[in-house]
């Protein structure tokens, strides 16, 4: 018999891209659909009783809380997110197994041939994958029975019959979450080169073009940068303040490079610098600088620095 998994369990987690039932043999857990909502993962409590140990995969997610390495913030596991939804079913158990992304489709196969997992997180490219080998269970019974839930309501009409959620007319599983693309770009570094903006609807050559046209030492930095050569403490301190006012990648590497310089007066100057430009992938060299300094001074400066990157991490992400 095919192990066939609710759109009750299913309909809670949205897990994915697209969560979606393994096919495989074994018994059935269960056999009925929920009244769970499709916008969120507090589910009402289903219409009938779920009992047993239900294994979801997820992808590049934790189920264990965590701290946010750049923000700091204290994130919820899946354990933690589905509490509730366990004590609203006493004798459910749910399992979370976690995977690295990296051979996610091989693994993904495995899984759901071996039936070591009822469901499983995984982009919808690799849904049509899996659904059209029959290696996924599909959903659409077990939602036609449900009347409470209408999953055109919940994702809309476009999204739920899209190529994307469904093979050969089925339906292998429920959107998690959908990614919008745009190009953002940084307009003062056109200006510094004396590059033309991108236009309203860009082709990728146009994007291309400008990109070679960008590739190189920023003309306005380079001075600035070639002025750090001076052997000239008090030289060096002045470049180093001046640069920490302009938000060029390059520099930011190029000051990352001065952290292990011999002069104290260099690396807490150079960490000043770094605060003040706040760019996030500064943080992790910064605080091993931190960990590393041996002046106390430069270490009080290191951890101020921390503290601005990570507040303007925590900004950026707000907004």
């Amino acid at each position: 018999m095919r192990k066939r998994i609710t759109a009750a369990v299913i309909c809670l987690f949205m897990l994915c891209t697209v969560a979606a039932g393994c096919s495989g043999k074994g018994g059935d857990k269960g056999g009925a659909s929920s009244g769970a909502s499709s916008n969120n993962t507090t589910a009402s409590k289903p219409a009938v009783e779920l009992k047993g140990t239900y294994k979801i995969q997820v992808i590049g997610e934790s189920a264990q809380d965590y701290v946010d390495p750049i923000t700091g913030a204290q994130i919820s596991g899946w354990n933690t997110l589905v509490k509730a939804f366990e004590e609203q079913n006493k004798g459910l158990n749910l399992e979370f197994v976690e995977v690295p992304w990296k051979d996610i489709l091989q693994k993904l196969q495995t899984s759901c041939m071996s039936g070591d997992v009822d469901v499983v997180h995984l982009g919808a490219t690799v849904n049509n994958n899996l659904g059209s080998r029959d290696l996924l269970e599909p959903l659409d019974d077990y939602i036609k029975n449900d009347t409470s839930y209408d999953p055109v309501e919940g994702f809309g009409e476009n999204l739920w019959n899209s190529t994307a959620m469904q093979v050969n007319g089925n339906h292998y599983g429920l959107p998690k979450l959908g990614y919008a693309f745009t190009i953002v770009y940084n307009a003062k570094v056109f200006d510094d080169f004396g590059v033309k903006y991108l236009s309203d609807d860009p082709t990728w050559e146009e994007i291309l073009e400008a990109g070679k046209k960008l590739t190189g030492t920023n003309p306005k930095t380079a001075k600035l940068l070639k002025a750090l050569s001076v052997d000239a403490p008090e030289v060096k301190v002045a470049v180093i303040r001046a640069l920490g006012k302009v938000q060029d990648e390059g520099v930011m590497h190029t000051l990352i490079t001065l952290l292990k310089d011999p002069n104290p007066a260099i690396r807490g100057c150079v960490v000043e610098a770094l605060g003040n430009l706040a760019n996030a992938r500064s943080l992790e060299f910064v605080r091993q600088m931190w960990s590393n300094e041996q002046d106390e001074e430069v270490r009080e400066k290191a951890k101020i620095a921390i503290a601005k990157i990570k507040t303007f991490a925590v900004q950026t992400e707000r907004s």
